[in-house]
């Protein structure tokens, strides 16, 4: 059973492939991490409440990695648990070929083969 922590667990290991393949110049990423909107909302960041409700709305629905290869393609990859489900505005993004996964192994394949779609 998955615990609710182990979305943070998926999204560093998908991370450190990202970064590798990053290395090599095969792609670039950016990387949405589910806890930027916990951190913009604690009360600790002292992030005033103007900001928070700007920085939230703007990524409202992004998926957690928006992966380009040099020829302009991108992948879309929304990171959940195994019983983690996608929000409304998540939902929206599926017309634009998001793609849900659960688990690394399913990560590292649809990766693997856009990777090595790249025409350029």
């Amino acid at each position: 059973m998955m615990r609710a922590h182990d979305e943070d667990i998926l999204q560093r290991q998908c991370n450190a492939y990202l970064e590798l393949l990053k290395a090599q110049g095969r792609i670039m990423y950016i990387h949405i991490p589910g806890s930027l909107q916990r951190f913009i909302w604690n009360k600790a960041s002292h992030v005033p409440i103007h900001i928070a409700k700007e920085a939230s709305y703007a990524l409202k629905g992004i998926p957690d990695l928006l992966i380009f290869r040099r020829d302009g393609e991108s992948l879309k990859i929304e990171l959940k648990s195994k019983t983690g489900t996608l929000t409304e505005e998540q939902k929206k993004w599926k017309s634009f070929l998001l793609i849900v996964i659960r688990d690394f192994d399913s990560f590292k394949i649809a990766v693997d083969e856009f990777v090595c779609n790249d025409t350029f």
